[in-house]
């Protein structure tokens, strides 16, 4: 009984004394943190990222902390103060539980328990990386061989150089010279080789200069000279290097896109919107009433805004990145996303459900968007993906996935509407599901047309990028699988061969699957020459397996509710 008391004591005594260090570390971080109004000044000079494009030191600090630690903020700091609370202060960033782990083999090995570790809690006393020897064994596998637990390791190492290169300052890319090749920009550590003359001299003082003045505001509180000296490496940036700095506007468009984060924010708005017009219109159907009526009208009218608001954003974006917003992983989900609601709204006078479901749907994509997997960062292209025909093959293939996307929601509401189906409402939801299966068909052969144009334009910039028309590619075989699976569906309804409501709604929902892996299967599990933005051998959720079951069972429901009353055809 002593024994168990004292256990007790001992484990109650270690928890507040790892809740004490954790306080006291945030306090300690808090205590030196650098002045926000500072953090946003310096965070507007211009940095040359690895891939060279110039942007906002703002942009790469977002980035950089949405890598390591999967967050906008720390601590209620911005993330402008976080990484540079990094730069100026890494002995006390070094300590706190930064980076994100997610495997417990990994939290197993390092004999931690909490989602997130320090950078100093990866080395050991005589500062070798803790898991130098599995990082290697991982990489030393080939990469469609990696389990979960290899991969994870390769990302937490990612993280911890991406961590070194702030601490070492290898990642402030602030000082031009000019007349370099390649207009290249320098970091502090590049300062005593790369520089010369006066330009070495000016740079090198603003460097120590400004590093003076920031340890000296963190000890008395007064950041007028340390926001001086940003100043004065600004008017460097431009003496230096004003032939390729970004104009003010792009500048300063692009600091407002990062503030706003329009598009993480739009997503739960579209889901929203989505059921609360789904629920209103349903109901208008069972029970038609004037306040449904009105609630609709404002509802649509908030998509149609928030649709505004969208395109805008898509626009602002385009005109940051100076190319098609629709060039990467995270791009294509955004613009696709716009496609299916553009769709919703084109068709929203032929079905009330049209909007309602591409508005939830849009929301989903935007989600899924955002996901830790995804990199939402604005790059410069590749050579191979800097075409006019390229730019048009990806618009008109988007536009092709948002018609067919209604077509297989469209499917899926005369499934629910199957599934809902009684004695007292059969005749007023059949009317429901043949005005649905209209638009359905419809939208089907609008989407269909979209895409042949879009995969034969698409041929075109194959044989611009690789000098051949087609090569049987993961993405170009599903492609043409996706083709022949919508012909075959078109040809059989405008043959009468699919007469039956429920067939016609089953296999148009379900047909979508083959666009789904056009998409996400190739540019996820493949390799492919065609994929440029992929996480190869990416595995497959478990919540996926359980949602496909979910639909099976939601089909069969509907089917033999559907098979108790009496069959009906167009």
């Amino acid at each position: 009984m002593k024994i168990n008391r004292v256990l007790i004591f001992i484990i109650y005594i270690s928890l507040f004394s790892l809740n004490l260090f954790s306080n006291d570390i945030k306090k300690v971080v808090l205590d030196n943190r650098i002045d926000k109004e500072y953090a946003e000044q310096f965070s507007k000079l211009i940095v040359q990222s690895r891939d060279g494009r110039m942007k906002p030191l703002d942009s790469l600090n977002l980035d950089i902390l949405n890598k390591i630690a999967s967050k906008k903020d720390f601590f209620s700091l911005s993330y402008n103060q976080v990484i540079l609370g990094m730069v100026y202060t890494p002995n006390i960033w070094k300590r706190v539980e930064l980076l994100e782990i997610k495997h417990p083999r990994i939290k197993k090995s390092l004999n931690f328990e909490k989602s997130s570790v320090s950078f100093n809690d990866l080395f050991n006393e005589q500062n070798s990386y803790k898991l130098e020897r599995e990082t290697q064994i991982a990489n030393s596998i080939d990469e469609k061989e990696r389990n979960s637990f290899q991969k994870e390791l390769i990302k937490l190492h990612e993280k911890v150089q991406i961590s070194k290169f702030i601490y070492n300052k290898g990642f402030l890319k602030i000082y031009p010279l000019k007349d370099i090749e390649n207009n290249r920009w320098f970091s502090p550590l590049s300062l005593k080789d790369k520089f010369v003359n006066g330009a070495k001299y000016e740079a090198q003082s603003l460097y120590v200069e400004n590093k003076k003045f920031v340890m000296f505001a963190l000890e008395n509180g007064n950041w007028k000279e340390a926001l001086k000296s940003v100043q004065m490496t600004s008017s460097f940036q431009k003496k230096y290097g004003a032939r390729i700095i970004p104009s003010k506007s792009k500048i300063n468009l692009e600091l407002l896109y990062n503030d706003i984060l329009l598009f993480e924010k739009l997503y739960s708005v579209y889901i929203l919107l989505g059921i609360l017009l789904f629920i209103s219109s349903f109901r208008n159907m069972l029970s038609p009433s004037l306040l449904n009526t009105k609630l609709s009208v404002v509802l649509k009218n908030l998509i149609i805004v928030t649709f505004i608001l969208h395109t805008i954003n898509l626009i602002v974006r385009w005109y940051i990145s100076s190319h098609a917003p629709w060039s990467d992983a995270y791009e294509s989900m955004v613009f696709i996303s716009w496609t299916i609601l553009l769709a919703g709204i084109y068709f929203s006078k032929n079905s009330k459900y049209a909007l309602c479901a591409t508005t939830f749907c849009s929301g989903v994509l935007l989600f899924g968007a955002h996901l830790n997997f995804i990199d939402p960062q604005i790059t410069n292209l590749t050579p191979n993906l800097q075409s006019l025909w390229l730019t048009i093959h990806v618009a008109i293939i988007s536009a092709s996935y948002g018609f067919l996307a209604l077509s297989s929601l469209l499917g899926f509401v005369s499934i629910l509407f199957f599934s809902l189906m009684k004695k007292n409402n059969r005749e007023l939801l059949i009317d429901n599901i043949e005005k649905v299966n209209k638009v359905n068909e419809l939208s089907m052969i609008i989407g269909f047309c979209l895409l042949i144009i879009g995969t034969l334009l698409g041929s075109v910039w194959a044989n611009e990028s690789w000098g051949r028309v087609w090569g049987w590619d993961p993405k170009e075989s599903w492609s043409l699988v996706s083709i022949l699976i919508y012909m075959l569906i078109l040809h059989l309804r405008m043959s009468g061969r699919l007469k039956s409501l429920f067939t016609f709604a089953v296999i148009t929902f379900l047909s979508y699957s083959t666009i789904l892996m056009t998409y996400f299967g190739v540019n996820y599990f493949f390799d492919a020459i065609h994929v440029y933005a992929s996480n190869t051998n990416t595995e497959v959720p478990i919540a996926l397996y359980y949602f496909m079951l979910f639909i099976v069972l939601f089909i069969v429901f509907a089917y033999f509710k559907n098979k108790k009353l009496e069959s009906v055809e167009l």
